[in-house]
């Protein structure tokens, strides 16, 4: 699942889930995306972000992806899912989560 809007004007953007092709190298992946028109391949860089950790500066590099092959139901919301696998049980804790997790798949 990519992580920032950098790709928004390609139709990527905070969410979408695409697939790793292939690692290029250690700062360069292959990312190829479902779009409306069809697939859309993207090689994404890592991302720096620069922030204060106890009031010493500090820095933390990576790629903006994340695994997505499990999602909570609030991070389903607003995505269109090809299919979903949702737990029924007690989990289920506030009026109207299953209805968001089941009208996320499309099939």
């Amino acid at each position: 699942m990519f992580l920032n809007n950098k790709y928004f004007s390609k139709g990527i953007y905070n969410g979408s889930i695409g697939v790793i092709l292939r690692v290029l190298d250690e700062s360069l992946v292959e990312v190829v995306f479902p779009i409306s028109t069809g697939m859309l391949i993207i090689k994404v860089e890592k991302d720096t972000a620069y922030f204060l950790l106890n009031g010493a500066p500090a820095r933390r590099t990576q790629f903006p992806l994340q695994n997505a092959f499990s999602l909570t139901i609030h991070k389903m919301q607003g995505l269109i899912l090809p299919y979903a696998t949702v737990s029924l049980g007690a989990s289920m804790f506030a009026y109207g989560q299953t209805y968001v997790a089941i009208n996320r798949a499309i099939s």
